[in-house]
């Protein structure tokens, strides 16, 4: 199949297939088909047979975990240019997350059977999807670590600035969108709504985020970033 123009430019910067053989990679995006999903519909369940893999083209997706008692609830946000599904796609295991669209998005997908051919024509893509999956585990980590943070308003910044892709590094000049409601960002920073909407009040008072309907966009990236230091 073609690609062309950003998706292109996507694809030959794409840490699975930039690193794969010539030979590799076009029998990866041969396999490939393209798949759009409208926002909130669901591209599979927690518990879900074992499927194939995804990269997010465009648009970006909600990832649902569930805790001992099986309550769900949305953990976290996988923009473009990432890709997703391989712990299932690589154990045969059922799904351990579910993972709905935050927008309307396009995303590349690779059936199992599809991925399982390919291995077994080149293992060595076994070891570019161990990378993938360090990527989300170290992601998980970073997660896990800032749920740690005894100081309210950090922990919350940590976790916008996670939503918003921009938690490891620095990407100065930049607007960052997170496509959730203050409701979920509370629940996923483990503050009260109310708390909440305090923090994201002083934060937009600052000019540091604008505050839309189930959206926050980061216009100040760096302001976000000193604030988050100066309050741990």
């Amino acid at each position: 199949m073609g690609f062309s123009g950003p998706v292109s430019a996507l694809i030959e910067d794409d840490p699975l297939l930039a690193k794969l053989p010539v030979n590799a990679r076009k029998a990866v995006l041969d396999k490939a088909v393209r798949q759009r999903v409208r926002a909130g519909e669901s591209l599979y369940h927690i518990g879900d047979p074992a499927g194939g893999i995804y990269l997010v083209l465009s648009g970006g997706m909600r990832v649902e975990i569930a805790t001992g008692t099986l309550n769900t609830f949305i953990a976290h946000f996988l923009p473009t240019g990432i890709w997703f599904g391989e712990p299932s796609a690589l154990t045969g295991q059922p799904r351990m997350v579910g993972v709905s669209a935050a927008q309307d998005s396009e995303l590349l997908h690779v059936s199992l059977p599809n991925l399982n051919q390919l291995i077994a024509n080149d293992p060595e893509i076994l070891r570019h999807l161990a990378v993938i999956t360090q990527f989300h585990l170290r992601t998980a980590i970073g997660a896990i670590a800032d749920l740690m943070i005894r100081d309210t308003t950090a922990r919350f910044i940590a976790t916008l600035m996670r939503l918003a892709g921009i938690r490891d590094g620095a990407k100065h000049g930049q607007r960052f969108d997170v496509f959730f409601s203050q409701e979920e960002i509370a629940a996923m920073a483990n503050v009260a709504r109310t708390t909440a909407n305090s923090i994201l009040r002083s934060l937009e008072k600052d000019g540091l985020i604008e505050i839309t309907y189930r959206h926050i966009v980061i216009i100040d990236e760096a302001g976000l970033r000193a604030r988050l230091e100066n309050s741990t």
